[in-house]
């Protein structure tokens, strides 16, 4: 039996009719996602054993649902990282709930959209994804850990990898010639920085370089 099968509040990922989530309190990872976590946010690819608050809470946002897992408030209003298939990230409001287990090593979050996904908003995001996927620059969303959680049609077709390939994997994978370049520009957003026009060699799936010019935020 795994750890996860093993935790008392597993069981409730499972039954509860709602988007919900388990973490560990002290390190903020993913340890299980519901069905609807999955349908609503995103894939366990993308989730399960990465920092919550890192990957899915939107900047500025944190000390909410930090006080949660520390037990001084149960229920905060937070905005949430949807990642569908293959497009752009969005942000919706999500009222978050937080049970502490006992040990309080442990954290269930059940979460309720404040924003009902109706025909229009749905019609808007699709246009906005769209117009991201085939933009003719290449272009990817990277987490705080460096790994890929979107890209556009353009960029991958560029290095000829799948989404299956190339999605939740190490920026780090396909730029192997730029290692200390990489943590350099990784140091610099992490300040607050933004990047210009800068060189960097990617490879490709067939292990030829392809040079792109990266600006980032």
């Amino acid at each position: 039996m795994s750890a996860i099968e093993k935790s008392p509040m597993a069981h409730f990922v499972d039954v509860v009719k709602e988007v919900s989530v388990l973490l560990n309190t002290k390190e903020r990872t993913v340890l299980k996602i519901s069905k609807l976590f999955e349908e609503e946010l995103a894939s366990r690819k993308l989730a399960v054993g990465y920092d919550f608050v890192q990957t899915f809470v939107k900047d500025g946002e944190t000390e909410v649902i930090d006080d949660m897992l520390a037990g001084k408030i149960s229920k905060g209003i937070i905005k949430t990282a949807h990642f569908p298939g293959n497009g752009l990230p969005v942000y919706r409001s999500y009222e978050w709930t937080c049970t502490l287990s006992d040990l309080k090593d442990e954290a269930l979050m059940i979460g309720r959209s404040l924003a009902p996904l109706t025909a229009a908003r749905k019609a808007a995001e699709n246009e906005f994804h769209d117009f991201f996927n085939n933009a003719p620059i290449a272009m990817h969303w990277l987490g705080s850990d460096g790994r890929v959680m979107w890209a556009n049609k353009t960029e991958m077709e560029h290095l000829g990898y799948t989404p299956e390939e190339y999605i939740g994997q190490p920026i780090m994978k396909f730029c192997p010639d730029e290692e200390e370049l990489v943590m350099q520009i990784f140091q610099q957003l992490g300040s607050g920085n933004t990047i210009r026009d800068v060189p960097v060699r990617f490879r490709t799936k067939c292990g030829k370089i392809r040079n792109f010019r990266l600006t980032a935020t």
